[in-house]
């Protein structure tokens, strides 16, 4: 239940709050102020343009009242439309914390953005980065494929393209 005063667009923080009246609560209770960054700003700008002040809601459903219950509802007509299939709710969390990794946000950032308790959850998000790391080292060939076989015998094929045997420089 996203309401404007829950944004503050100056400081570009939001505000995620219990909100007893509606029967809303953050998880384990605890309210959090998240920073936006420019593109976030952006799309609640044109989000509020679009509801013209029509709702304190950010997401109003036609009549201006809170929409409940329609998140999981609506991200699935979003995956659908974009071609992502088997993607939910979480995959949002889990998408935010993975790029957050791979542009080396150090660790304990990613936890606090993400709300973690506990460094362990947080680390799952690097560990998965770390096996990016190791698919885009398997993406250099120095030639060694052609130049020798899988027990390290040389071929007829040719030379590798790049030794990687020290050189001893005499003086």
């Amino acid at each position: 239940m996203l309401e404007w005063n829950d944004i503050d667009f100056d400081e570009r923080l939001l505000f995620v709050r219990n909100k007893p009246e509606t029967g809303y609560h953050t998880k384990n209770y605890e309210p959090r102020t998240l920073p936006l960054n420019k593109d976030a700003v952006k799309a609640f700008l044109i989000q509020r343009n679009v509801i013209r002040g029509t709702s304190e809601y950010v997401f109003p459903n036609g009549l201006g009242n809170p929409r409940r219950n329609s998140l999981y509802r609506d991200l699935q007509v979003c995956y659908r439309r974009a071609g992502i299939k088997g993607a939910h709710v979480h995959s949002l969390r889990h998408t935010f914390c993975t790029q957050l990794a791979r542009r080396n946000v150090p660790v304990q950032k990613i936890m606090k953005l993400a709300g973690h308790k506990d460094i362990a959850t947080t680390m799952i998000y690097v560990n998965l980065v770390k096996e990016d790391l190791r698919d885009s080292v398997e993406t250099l060939d120095f030639g060694l494929g052609k130049a020798y076989d899988d027990c390290g015998n040389f071929t007829a094929e040719g030379r590798p393209r790049l030794s990687i045997v020290p050189q001893v420089v005499k003086k």
